[in-house]
């Protein structure tokens, strides 16, 4: 659904009324209720108790918790229509916890974050500014040439100093070597 002028009074109105309501009903389903536009109510429902995405982002109370370390498996998530919500909001939770202790963000498998552009952007975002506030990310991918093509490889390659490489017997190969030598390596 375009996002207009019209559809954004929309939402404010709705949200500034879900505001004032009592936490458990600040959820999905309570600012689709409060939504006068009915288009809006059908682009909000797969997001809303009852929809495909209801058990990822409607509930009554905050589940994530506050223990000091908390995973997320997202290889299934990114190939789903809730990708760009999910990520939005895990990434909203994750900057919140950002108060000077030391943090760590752990990105496995970081080739499938890359191919969702919401999550390369804020990868690209954390790489450059976590630092100042005492967070660092650690990106791991099984081939650089899964990071070569990507929109924040400069980013990649300018923020992470530290880089630990495993042994490829096929770096010798002249393609995976103009892709190493990208990465600032040379021939020892």
């Amino acid at each position: 659904m375009p996002v207009t002028l019209e559809s954004k009074e929309h939402i404010w109105t709705a949200l500034t009324s879900l505001a004032s309501a009592p936490i458990e009903e600040r959820t999905m389903t309570g600012l689709s209720v409060l939504l006068q536009s009915n288009d809006l109510k059908l682009a909000l429902k797969p997001y809303c108790v009852g929809g495909p995405y209801g058990r990822l982002l409607d509930a009554e109370a905050e589940t994530l918790g506050d223990a000091s370390v908390i995973a997320f498996e997202t290889e299934g998530l990114l190939e789903t229509g809730a990708a760009p919500a999910v990520l939005a909001y895990l990434f909203h939770r994750i900057a919140d916890r950002l108060d000077g202790r030391p943090t760590m963000i752990v990105i496995d498998e970081g080739w499938l974050a890359l191919g969702d552009p919401a999550f390369a952007k804020q990868l690209g975002e954390w790489l450059v500014t976590l630092r100042k506030k005492n967070a660092s990310v650690v990106f791991a991918t099984q081939s650089l040439a899964q990071l070569e093509n990507s929109t924040i490889a400069p980013a990649i390659i300018e923020s992470c100093p530290t880089r630990l490489l495993l042994p490829n017997e096929r770096a010798i190969e002249p393609q995976i070597t103009a892709i190493y030598r990208r990465f600032g390596l040379n021939d020892r």
